[in-house]
């Protein structure tokens, strides 16, 4: 009887009477679930994230809520997907458009992991995010995090290898690297080449925390410590945009007809679902930056 089988069952079955009852073959649906990984036990709930990509390539958008980390599909799509629900001391509820909003937790702003960690209702006794068995790449912002993760799709680089973690702005990425340090994960912080994150960064890593030098940390650009030194971040710094470079952004925009004045983030995420989806191809010096510079990352930890 159906009265005996699981909820998840229950709720599996009203679920495709409902779709077969109004005939949504062939027609683009949004699907609006709330908790669907509800009363599911964890094969199940990654079973689900499989069939939601079988209908987002089908030409569907799903839109989820869950308390479940084996809901949150971060291998594939990352956290940038994530929008973090809260409700605030005075009962009103707010959506965020970005997991690491550091309004969502205001008394943890120095932990990066904190925020999305609390919107799913786990603490930071559970494993979530670092991974031991990898290299932990800590990259210094968002945009950062989305060019990486694309381009290392792009360029098919073992998942098996490495995680990224995004952080907001150099002095966070040293608050992650603690944690990880202290988890006894391998990691590395990757900076960009600019003041920021030269002095709140790497020199800060250097000197006051001991860090090594193209082991624990490294740049964007592959300089040396001596032009470190020299302040050469100062007449030529070198961040992400630069590994796409500038060009090639500027091709996109003028190819899309996307405003060159939208925000970093912005132009990442859009510029990497394009790529991602087959609607732009970047060019060879992209790949060429891209490869490199994963090459000199894991080449830190060859030896």
């Amino acid at each position: 009887m159906l009265s005996e089988r699981s909820n998840g069952l229950r709720w599996y079955l009203e679920t495709f009477i409902d779709a077969q009852a109004n005939d949504i073959a062939g027609r683009n649906v949004i699907y609006l679930l709330d908790e669907p990984g509800a009363s599911l036990h964890v094969n199940a709930q990654r079973e689900l994230l499989s069939l939601f990509q079988h209908l987002s390539e089908k030409g569907n958008q799903v839109v989820y809520t869950t308390h479940s980390p084996y809901m949150l599909d971060l291998q594939t799509d990352g956290v940038h997907r994530i929008r973090a629900v809260v409700k605030n001391s005075e009962g009103y509820t707010y959506i965020y458009k970005t997991a690491y909003d550091a309004r969502i937790s205001p008394d943890s702003q120095q932990d990066t992991l904190a925020p999305i960690i609390n919107a799913i209702g786990m603490n930071l006794n559970d494993t979530f995010g670092p991974a031991k068995d990898k290299l932990n790449i800590v990259t210094e912002g968002m945009s950062d995090y989305i060019y990486l993760c694309t381009m290392a799709k792009v360029l098919g680089i073992d998942t098996e290898r490495y995680a990224i973690l995004p952080s907001v702005g150099a002095s966070n990425c040293i608050n992650i690297c603690s944690i990880l340090h202290g988890w006894g994960c391998r990691y590395i912080a990757l900076f960009d080449y600019d003041t920021a994150g030269v002095k709140t960064g790497g020199e800060y890593l250097r000197k006051d925390m001991m860090f090594e030098y193209k082991a624990q940390y490294c740049y964007l650009a592959d300089i040396s410590q001596e032009d470190v030194e020299k302040k050469t971040y100062k007449d030529s710094p070198y961040m992400i945009e630069d590994v796409v470079t500038r060009e090639e952004i500027s091709r996109y925009c003028s190819e899309t007809n996307t405003s060159s004045t939208i925000g970093k983030t912005l132009m990442a995420k859009l510029m990497s679902n394009a790529i991602e989806s087959g609607g732009y191809q970047v060019g060879k010096e992209c790949e060429s930056n891209f490869a490199a510079l994963f090459n000199r990352i894991f080449s830190y930890f060859d030896k």
